[in-house]
């Protein structure tokens, strides 16, 4: 069962089974100003100058439970919502190590940071989709 908090600013996404928790993703329609910017400056400017976009960040999956089928199902609500919103690209900071599996469904990498502050200093790779490439 999918649970969300909805406004015009964003939502966020939970994913239930038998009253647990096994999957989150924050959405943030048009941001802006996000925590990323820091870590990504020329490409965050130029992507608040030339278009209307849609930031998702939080997503994670229960480790017990089917990560790609849950991640799957996720994504597509996720894309439901942004494609009636009107919006057309949407974008994800993830470990690097994670983009082949986001690429399966349509994301490109548009630069990746060695170590990114906070998150103690793993490396950090800004991804973006525009809707008419998803392959869900």
């Amino acid at each position: 069962m999918f649970l969300y908090r909805d406004s015009r600013k964003g939502c966020m996404f939970i994913a239930k089974e038998n009253n647990h928790v096994v999957g989150t993703l924050s959405v943030d329609f048009n941001p802006t100003k996000l925590p990323i910017d820091k870590m990504f400056p020329k490409e965050m400017k130029s992507l608040y100058r030339t278009a209307s976009f849609v930031y998702i960040g939080s997503f994670a999956v229960d480790a017990t439970y089917n990560c790609t089928r849950l991640s799957f199902r996720i994504l597509k609500e996720v894309w439901t919502l942004v494609t009636n919103r009107g919006y057309n690209q949407v974008i994800c900071v993830i470990n690097p190590d994670h983009c082949k599996f986001y690429s399966r469904f349509g994301f490109r990498t548009i630069a990746i940071k060695e170590n990114m502050s906070g998150l103690s200093s793993a490396p950090a790779a800004l991804m973006a989709i525009n809707l008419h490439e998803v392959r869900l």
